[in-house]
């Protein structure tokens, strides 16, 4: 089970000064990035029968992936659009951390018209039609059962790219959210 972090203070009733909160918030970065390197690798080892071209920073390098996986290295912001509309399926997986907000490149990938498939979150529920306009999975197995599904299925693909790309256009701006 993962907590945010103002909900361990409060469910161990912990009052910290600055100095305690500012050593908490470094123990919990480390925690939340080595809980979240796990799922990213998991992730990436359910998807071992499949190619997959990996980008990211030197985190890949540290680690064995699967054959059929590459390591492209670090993707420049500029050609994150290129990329992403040329991949058949983007596969987000979220920060621990996240827990009740949309990851950026949910609607990156929607903006940009490409298809993306997320790892659950209940808020997702609240803004998108799952398995329709954002396909999700919420485990392993699941992972593997929706990529395997997509692959055979790209009038899915296709309709839930159409769907997803309207409902960021219609819902998930910027103009909106400053609005809102």
């Amino acid at each position: 089970e993962t907590y945010r972090q103002d909900l361990l203070l409060d469910k161990f009733n912990l009052e910290l000064n600055h100095e305690q909160f500012i050593e908490f918030q470094q123990i919990w970065f480390k925690i939340d990035n080595l809980g979240s390197s796990e799922l990213r690798i998991k992730t990436i080892n359910a998807l071992k029968d499949y190619n997959v071209d990996i980008y990211g920073g030197n985190f890949w390098t540290k680690h064995e992936i699967p054959d059929k996986h590459q390591y492209r290295g670090y993707l420049n912001y500029n050609n994150i659009p290129a990329a992403s509309r040329n991949a058949k399926l983007n596969i987000c997986r979220s920060l621990l951390n996240i827990q009740n907000g949309i990851q950026q490149r949910i609607i990156d990938c929607g903006a940009m018209g490409s298809m993306v498939l997320a790892d659950y979150r209940e808020v997702l529920e609240d803004h998108f039609k799952l398995d329709e306009e954002l396909y999700v999975y919420r485990n392993c197995d699941e992972l593997q059962d929706k990529v395997k599904f997509l692959m055979n299925n790209p009038q899915a693909i296709s309709k839930s790219i159409k769907l997803m790309r309207q409902k960021v256009f219609h819902e998930h701006t910027w103009v909106r959210r400053i609005i809102e």
